[in-house]
């Protein structure tokens, strides 16, 4: 879903934009104040987590929302870019 309205939206000339309101979120003004300070030195690894097993919930089926990657998943990857800013992955594990 998200694709083909990106592909809408560059064929038509209209502006898209997904937000990631997780930015907005005090604690990750704070968490890059102190990486930026190596406060606890320099990451190697960011893990996240969820909290539960949703892939048996329908709300987040690949028909419903395009899968849980596009539905949850973008907040582990802006998690990974607030830490180590928009560099090359190496690795990804679901």
């Amino acid at each position: 879903m998200q694709s083909r309205n990106l592909g809408t939206s560059l064929s038509t000339g209209i502006f898209y934009f997904q937000g990631v309101w997780s930015s907005f979120f005090p604690v990750y003004r704070r968490l890059k104040e102190e990486l930026d300070k190596k406060s606890i030195g320099d990451v190697k690894v960011v893990t996240g987590s969820m909290g539960r097993d949703l892939t048996r919930d329908v709300n987040f089926s690949n028909k419903a929302t395009g899968g849980i990657l596009i539905a949850l998943g973008i907040y582990m990857a802006h998690l990974r870019e607030v830490v180590f800013g928009r560099t090359n992955v190496s690795d990804i594990n679901v």
